[in-house]
C-alpha cells in the first residue's frame, strides 16, 4: 500500500487497487458472495462518472473503509469488513484480464494477472489467487473469476447444485465482464481506455483501511469502529483538508471554527454525520461515499473554507438537538413536540435529519408552532415510508435532501408549504392501508412504538383518556399473541407456513404487562383469551374477540389496526 501500517497510525489512506496487490484473505465465518445487480451496476456507474472528470485531481472515489488484521503467523491478512467491495474490484480486473486475452494482448494480460489476481510462491512456484474468499465461495471464485478465460480452471465442470452466493457472483462478473468490453468496444484505443480504468483503481478509487494486529480483537475493535473510529478518521480527513485550505490568514479562525463544531456536537463521534446531513441540507442528494469528493471539489480558497466552517459550527447546536429530545432547543415546541423528538428517535430514522436540520435553521424561532407542526409531519411521513417498506428505494434516498434543500432555497417557512411542495410523494391513505394491513414487524422497538400510538388512537376515539402506555419493556412488553415458541398442537389453526407467515404480523402483535406475559406468553389461546379481555388496553382487549386465534383472525385485527394507522399518522396535520 501507498501508506504503511504503525501502532501509532493504524489507519492507511490508499488505492484499493495497492490493497488488492496484497494477497488476503475472508474468514470462513464471514458471509457469504452478496452483492445484486443493483449494487454492482451502481458502482460501475460510479466510477465512470468519476472518469469522466475532466479534472484529474477530481476522479478521487472514496469507497468506504476496509477492516484487515494479520497476527504475524500468516502470510494473508483476513478481511473482517469489506470482502463484498474487494471481490466486486476484482472481478473488474479480472474482467480486463479476459478482455485483453482475448484481443492477444497476452503480455498485459500476465501483468495485470501477476499484480491483482494471483500470488506466486517464490520457491514452489504455486499460483494462488491474491484474494482467497470465505470456504463458501472460494474455489468457485478461483474458478469462475481469478482463472484465466479459456483455462482448464475455467471450463472444469460446475456442480449441479449451485449456492446462492455462487449465482450471485456469476451473474455480478458477467455484468462487470459486459461493462467492460462495451466500454473497450466502443473507444478508439481500447487498450488506453482499459490501462485508465486499471490507474483508477490503482490510485484513485480511495479506501481507509484499518489495519489490526490481534485477529482475536478484531470484531470487537471492528465493532467501536463502525460506533465510533472509522467516523472519526474520516472526519479527520475533512478536517485537515479544511485547514489545508485555510491558508496562514485564515489557520487559527477555521480551526475555531471547526472546534466550536465539535464541541456543540458533544464530541468528535458523529462529526462526519453531521456534515454529511449539512451538506445534503444545503446541496441535496449526495451519498456519503462522494461527501469527501464533492466537498473538497466545492471548497477551492481561503473563503470558501472559513464561510464553510463558520456555517458548520452555526447549525452544530440545530444538529446536536435533533440526536437529543432533551435539548434545551425542543422547550420551546412544548411536550408534544418533544414527543414527536423521540418518536423520531425511537423508529431510527436517519434520513429526514437533513430536512429538519434546514427547519432548525431556517424557521422563525419566533414561530415554535410551525415548528411543531413539521416534527409532526416528520414522524408521519417517517411512518409512512416505513410501513410501506420504501425507505430503501432511490426516490426514499433522494426526498429528504431534496426537501431540505428547497427549505433553504425556495424558503418554504411553514409546514403548509411544506407539505405542498412534497406531501404529494409520501404513500397516500390506499396506499398506506394497504401496506400496513399486511405489515410484518420483526424489530420489537418499532412493534411497540407502532402499537402504543394505536391504542392511544383507539382510546381517544371511543372518549377514554389516554391510557399512556409506558415504553418501559420492563414493565410492558410485546406479547406475540401466536407465541414464537408456540407447539403447534396447541394451536390447531396454524400449519408450519401459516406460523411463520403470522408470527411477525402486527395483527399478532399487542403489548402486555411483563409479569402477565412470563405467566400465558407460551400458553394457548383458550388461556390467553380471558387474560387479554381482562387488560385495559383497547388493543389487547380487540384480540380477545375471536373464539379461536387463525390467520384470518390476524387478518381481521390488523385491518382494524390499519384503519387506526391512517387516522394515527394523517397527511393533513391540522388536527
Amino acid at each position: 500500500m501507498d501508506a504503511t501500517y504503525s501502532p501509532e497510525t493504524p489507519f492507511a489512506y490508499t488505492g484499493i487497487g495497492s490493497l488488492l496487490a496484497i494477497p488476503l484473505r475472508v474468514p470462513p465465518n464471514q458471509r457469504a458472495y452478496s452483492w445484486k445487480a443493483e449494487q454492482i451496476n451502481d458502482l460501475l456507474n460510479d466510477f465512470e462518472n468519476a472518469m469522466a472528470e475532466s479534472d484529474a485531481g477530481e476522479r478521487e472515489y472514496f469507497l468506504g473503509s476496509i477492516v484487515i488484521t494479520s497476527s504475524g503467523d500468516d502470510a494473508r491478512p483476513a478481511v473482517v469488513d469489506g470482502q463484498q467491495r474487494l471481490a466486486s474490484v476484482t472481478m473488474i480486473y479480472a474482467a480486463i484480464r479476459d478482455y485483453l486475452v482475448d484481443h492477444e494482448e497476452l503480455e498485459t494480460a500476465s501483468d495485470l494477472e501477476k499484480e491483482y489476481l494471483y500470488s506466486r510462491h517464490k520457491w514452489t512456484k504455486e499460483r494462488t489467487a491474491r484474494l482467497k474468499l470465505s470456504d463458501e465461495d472460494a474455489d468457485f471464485f478461483e474458478r469462475s473469476v481469478v482463472a484465466r478465460i479459456g483455462s482448464d480452471v475455467r471450463q472444469a465442470k460446475r456442480a449441479r447444485k449451485v449456492p446462492d452466493s455462487h449465482k450471485r457472483i456469476s451473474r455480478a462478473f458477467e455484468l462487470i465482464s459486459d461493462r467492460i468490453r462495451r466500454i473497450a468496444q466502443g473507444s478508439q484505443d481500447p487498450n488506453k481506455i482499459l490501462q485508465e480504468w486499471e490507474e483508477f483503481l490503482q490510485k484513485s478509487v480511495k479506501v481507509l483501511v484499518l489495519m489490526v494486529r490481534d485477529e482475536s480483537r478484531a470484531y470487537q475493535i471492528f465493532e467501536t469502529l463502525n460506533d465510533r473510529g472509522l467516523e472519526l478518521a474520516i472526519a479527520d480527513l475533512l478536517k485537515n483538508f479544511m485547514l489545508g485550505k485555510a491558508g496562514k490568514r485564515n489557520f487559527d479562525q477555521v480551526r475555531f471554527h471547526w472546534n466550536t463544531a465539535v464541541s456543540r456536537l458533544g464530541g468528535d463521534a458523529i462529526v462526519k454525520r453531521f456534515i454529511h446531513h449539512f451538506w445534503a441540507s444545503k446541496n441535496g442528494l449526495v451519498r456519503e461515499r462522494e461527501l469527501y469528493k464533492r466537498i473538497r471539489r466545492s471548497i477551492r480558497n481561503e473563503r470558501q473554507a472559513l464561510d464553510f466552517t463558520v456555517e458548520l459550527a452555526g447549525s452544530a447546536d440545530n444538529y446536536a438537538a435533533i440526536l437529543d429530545a432533551d435539548s434545551p432547543i425542543w422547550s420551546r415546541v412544548g411536550t408534544r413536540g418533544k414527543e414527536y423528538v423521540s418518536d423520531l428517535k425511537t423508529l431510527k430514522m436517519e434520513q429526514y435529519k437533513p430536512l429538519l436540520l434546514s427547519v432548525l435553521d431556517t424557521f422563525d424561532p419566533e414561530n415554535p408552532n410551525e415548528l411543531k407542526k413539521v416534527l409532526e409531519l416528520l414522524v408521519v411521513w417517517s411512518v409512512r415510508f416505513q410501513a410501506s417498506q420504501e425507505l430503501g428505494s432511490s426516490e426514499i434516498e433522494r426526498f429528504y435532501p431534496e426537501a431540505a434543500q428547497a427549505v433553504r432555497q425556495e424558503k418554504l417557512e411553514t409546514a403548509a408549504k411544506l407539505a405542498e411542495r412534497f406531501g404529494g410523494q409520501v404513500p397516500a391513505d390506499g396506499v398506506f392501508r394497504a401496506r400496513f394491513k399486511t405489515l410484518t414487524v420483526e424489530n420489537r422497538q418499532t412493534a411497540r412504538y407502532y402499537l402504543r400510538k394505536l391504542e392511544n388512537r383507539a382510546r381517544a376515539e371511543t372518549g377514554r383518556k389516554e391510557h399512556g402506555i409506558i415504553a418501559d419493556e420492563n414493565i410492558v412488553t410485546l406479547e406475540h399473541i401466536l407465541p414464537q415458541g408456540a407447539d403447534l398442537r396447541m394451536w390447531p389453526r396454524f400449519d408450519e407456513d401459516e406460523f411463520k407467515a403470522n408470527l411477525n404480523r402486527l395483527g399478532n402483535l399487542t403489548l402486555l404487562l411483563q409479569d402477565t406475559n412470563r405467566d400465558v406468553s407460551n400458553l394457548s389461546f383458550d388461556v390467553k383469551r380471558p387474560v387479554y379481555q381482562s387488560q385495559e388496553a383497547l388493543i389487547t382487549k380487540k384480540a380477545a374477540e375471536p373464539e379461536e386465534w387463525s390467520s384470518a383472525a390476524v387478518e381481521a385485527r390488523q385491518e382494524w389496526l390499519a384503519d387506526l394507522a391512517v387516522r394515527e399518522w394523517p397527511l393533513a396535520i391540522d388536527r
